[in-house]
Order: C-alpha cells, then structure tokens, then sequence
C-alpha cells in the first residue's frame, strides 16, 4: 500500500510544474517583439523510483509506482545548423548592400556620364569645332568657342577627379567605423563569455567538477540570447564561425586563407580575443599610411593580414570599392571595379584625349609639338602662367638638339591636373594655324611662321581625330574611340551595379527563407503560446482539484474510519 502522503506530493510537484509552464509562457510572450530573443521550453519526464534488492516485493513496487513528473530545467530551442546558415547569408546580403551603394554613388559622382557630363561636353566640342572650321579665318568668337567648351571638358574632369576621392576618402571612415563596430562587438562577446562561464560554474558545477562539457546543460538563457544576437550582428562584417567551448563560452573564428585548409583567425576564444587594426606594417616594422599604398589595409593585431582572410561582408565590400582598381591594380590594391577603378579610368581618359588632341595640333613635330599642345597639366605652369623649363643638377636650363629649351614635364596629366594650355589662352585661334617653312632656309624650323588657315584644315583634322580609334587600359582592355570609351565605362558601371542588386535580392531571399525556419524554431508565435497558456491553465485546475480530492479522501480516512456505531 502506498504512503499516506504520496498523493499530495504528487500533486504539489503538478500545481508547481503547472505554474512554471505559465511563468515561461508569459516570458516568451513579453519577449516576442525583443530582437534575439529565444523562446523557451520548461523541460519535464515522468518520474519512477526503482526498488531493487533481494527483499523486493511486487507489492513493494506497487506502492511506489505512481510518483508524478518533474521539472529538470527550462531550455532553449535553437537549431545551430540554420544559425550558421544564416551568418553565412547574411554577410553576402550585407555585402551586396555595401557595394550597390557605393557603386550608385559613385554613379552619381559621375553624373551618367552617358547622356549628360563628358558625351555632353565632347558633343558640343565637336559641335564648336565644326563650326570654327567653316570659317576659321575671319571669326575668332568661334575661336573661343571651342576654347570654352574644352575648358568645359576639363571642369567636368577636375570636378569628377575630386568628387571620386572625396567618395573614397569617406568610405575609408566608413570602413574605420565599422572596424571600430567589429571591435566593440567583439570586446561585448568577449565579457558575455565571461558571464556566462561564470554562471555556468554555479549551475553546472558538478560536470565542471568531473571534467565534463557543460554544452546542454541548463544555464542563463537571456545571456545566451544577447551572445547570439552580437553574433549574428558580427556575422553581418566578414565571415565568421561560431563554435561552442567545454566551459560554455564560445570560439568566433574570422576568414580563411586562399589554401582552404587555412581556419583563419580567432578573434574570440573565452576570454582572449584579436581587434583589427586600420594599418599595415613592413617586415622592417615601420608602419606604412593609406597614402604609402594608395589601398586600405587591414590587420589583426596578431599581424596577419585581414585583407586576404576576409572574404565576405561589409569589410569586403569596403575594401574592394575602396582598393579595387580593375586592370590598373598594383601592390595592396586589387582587381575588383571599385572608386579606384573609375579614378585610373577618368585619368587614363583624360591623359588620352589630351594626348590625341594635342598630337592632332602639333603639325610640325620639329617645331616643339608641347609648346603647341591644347591640353596642359596645371603644374606645368607657374604663377604667372608661363610653362616650367627643365633643370639639370646644376640648375642649368637643359637644350633639346636644335638649341632650344625643354620644357619640364612635372607631372602626367590626369583628370585632377587637366587644363586649357597658357599658349592656347593666350591665342584662341592657335588651333586653326597651320606652319608655314621659310622660304630662305626652309629646313629651319625655327625661321618659319604660323598663320591662320583659310580653309581650316587644321581644324578639321581635329575634328575628325575625336572618331580615332584609342587603346585604353594596361591590357588593352578597350579600343575604340574618345565617345565610345566613355560609354564603356558608363556600362560597365550600370552593370555593376545590377549585379550587385542582384545578389542582393538573391541573398535576401535566401536569408529571409533560412530565418522563417529560424523562427519556425526559435520564434514566439502568440497563437501558440495562448494555446499553451490555456493548456497549462487546465493543468493546474485539474491538479488543484485533485490535491482537493486526495484531502478529502485523507480527511475521510483519518476522521471517519474505524468508529462503530455510527
């Protein structure tokens, strides 16, 4: 028979059990709309006490059977394989994200370059130079015409060159902030292990004590929660691992190498981590500056390069827009079509067309073609406007072969320095003449004269000379003409940039798919759990109705039983 008192221990257990499951349901439900939270579960079985032994009876047994359930723990439900899949996603979306923004914005810097900025300007050049041409020797307006609407060209030039650095030089603060952001993330996990260890210690200690791992164990969930949300916050800057320790902290591992065999780097395990650091170092140790490189770089301070261990994200995206070169890459840089890309390719456009033009204009190569350019680099002159000469190491003018002095070339021209030639502004009508020889000593170049075509051949050569095919690129990567350069470009931006939209969408529905399985799991659903509550409400009405019944039998029993008589 069983104990006296087994019922209502039974019952306490039950009622007790009962309220717990309300406790949890109403903490899930105050939690549904709180970001990373986790919905949580009261873990229950069935209890039975076995009786063993040599003086063990069936009705020994019997009297023990019956003895309720228990509460063992309350637990979380997540699944890591879709949250790894999740961080893995989510640094593709962010990624994406980062470069179509600054590749629209590079966008914008460039005006559409294909219906307004340079084809603008390169069609109302050609439009001036037309006309001048028809009529080359009597009106000098037109003259300046086409001298202001190259001046036109070289403004667009100098404003897209200042405006693309300017874009660069703000993405190299945006990618310090975010390094500072990884940082800060990583210095919060680092102190959540802390925590958590240390609760573990407490609730766990007998598998600590034994040597055991404390993974499944319960310990402080709403810990455990915001560990999880700075993870996958962290996963949304570069790619990264998340494993799980023995003592219930957690190992974040950053990047791979190119060998895939290479793990990339701990920048957390329990207590220690690695930051990264906006700068490189030599082997000679002496730290080198963004300019050094004309490239961003990345290190953790262990010293390795985070450059080549990152490979998705935000830091990514940021890395390649800033250093992105395209076929122009060198050193840190690399070949991604990032603001670097459109920097080399407005420069090498500028320095093509000032080439072409001024090779179209220099009619007589023995004359000096640069004292007859078009197109000059603004350090080529000095504060009064005249050209700089070249100097030897004793400070003495250096003389071509026919005597005469050579003109310093200080700097290459480029879409930053491109300007209008002093020789051109000073003589607008310098385009339309032609070089006469002498007629004493014509194999003198120097004894001959310019003078104004009357039928503005010149002109016309420079005319038809904008329709001459260019190579453009280290690799030659296009050839055509000045017009159709500038609309390769402008392609091959638009087609960036729907690329990276792309991937945007298709990395946002992969996301958006793995986080409905996510919340399928983790998520609170207030259906669910009104279900729940109402269940667990009838639970605990049924077992306090029973605690009723068992005190009402006892009460019979001890009161009414064995008195004769009545």
């Amino acid at each position: 028979m069983r104990s006296t008192f087994l019922g209502f221990e039974v019952s306490k257990r039950t009622i007790q059990m009962a309220q717990k499951n309300l406790d949890i349901t109403n903490n899930n439900l105050a939690n549904m709309n709180i970001s990373g939270y986790t919905r949580q579960r009261v873990d229950m079985n069935s209890l039975y006490v076995p009786v063993s032994g040599k003086y063990s009876s069936p009705i020994a047994q019997l009297s023990l059977c019956g003895q309720g359930a228990n509460a063992f723990g309350v637990s979380q439900l997540r699944d890591s394989y879709i949250d790894k899949r999740y961080r893995e996603f989510t640094a593709y979306v962010a990624q994406a994200d980062v470069r179509h923004s600054i590749l629209s914005e590079t966008e914008k810097v460039l005006t559409n370059v294909s219906n307004k900025g340079l084809v603008s300007n390169l069609d109302d050049f050609r439009a001036a130079l037309a006309k001048y041409a028809e009529d080359s020797a009597y009106n000098k307006e037109l003259a300046s015409v086409v001298r202001n609407e190259a001046y036109s060209i070289c403004q667009t030039l100098n404003a897209y060159a200042n405006d693309l650095e300017n874009l660069r030089q703000e993405n190299v603060v945006e990618l310090k902030n975010s390094i500072s952001e990884v940082n800060n993330l990583i210095d919060k996990i680092v102190d959540l292990n802390k925590a958590i260890v240390g609760e573990y210690n407490i609730t766990a200690a007998d598998k600590i004590y034994k040597g055991e791992t404390v993974i499944g164990s319960y310990g402080p969930n709403e810990l455990i929660d915001e560990r999880n949300r700075l993870i996958d916050e962290l996963s949304c800057y570069a790619n990264i691992k998340a494993y799980d320790n023995d003592d219930g902290s957690v190992r974040i591992v950053m990047g791979y190498g190119d060998d895939l065999s290479q793990q990339g780097v701990e920048i957390v395990n329990g207590k220690s981590y690695e930051h990264l650091v906006f700068k490189n170092y030599k082997s000679s140790a002496v730290q080198q500056t963004f300019d050094d490189y004309d490239a961003a770089m990345i290190v953790f301070t262990n010293g390795v390069d985070a450059n080549a261990m990152i490979k998705t994200g935000d830091l990514r995206a940021r890395l390649d827009m800033i250093n992105g070169n395209g076929s122009y890459a060198s050193s840190h840089q690399n070949t991604e079509y990032g603001i670097r890309y459109y920097q080399s390719a407005i420069d090498e456009f500028a320095r093509e067309f000032a080439d072409l033009m001024n090779d179209l204009n220099s009619m007589n190569e023995a004359y000096g073609g640069d004292s007859r350019a078009m197109f000059a680099s603004k350090a080529d002159y000095d504060e009064h406007g005249n050209r700089l000469l070249a100097y030897d190491e004793n400070g003495n003018v250096i003389l071509d072969d026919d005597g005469n002095p050579k003109l310093a070339n200080r700097e290459i021209i480029n879409a930053r320095n491109i300007a209008i030639s002093q020789e051109w502004l000073n003589d607008a009508n310098m385009i339309g003449q032609v070089y006469k020889p002498s007629e004493t000593d014509p194999d003198d170049p120097t004894k001959g004269e310019w003078t104004l075509s009357l039928d503005g051949n010149n002109v016309n050569v420079i005319y038809l000379g904008l329709d001459k095919e260019i190579t453009v690129g280290r690799t030659g990567e296009f050839k055509g003409s000045i017009y159709d350069y500038v609309l390769f470009l402008n392609n091959r931006l638009a087609e960036n940039i729907n690329y990276c939209q792309e991937q945007y969408d298709l990395n946002s529905q992969n996301v958006n798919s793995i986080m409905d399985a996510r919340d399928s799991i983790s998520g609170v659903s207030d259906t669910e759990e009104g279900t729940n509550m109402l269940n667990y409400q009838k639970w605990f009405n049924a077992s306090s109705r029973m605690l009723t019944t068992i005190d009402e039998m006892l009460d019979r029993l001890i009161t009414n039983t064995g008195i004769v008589g009545r």
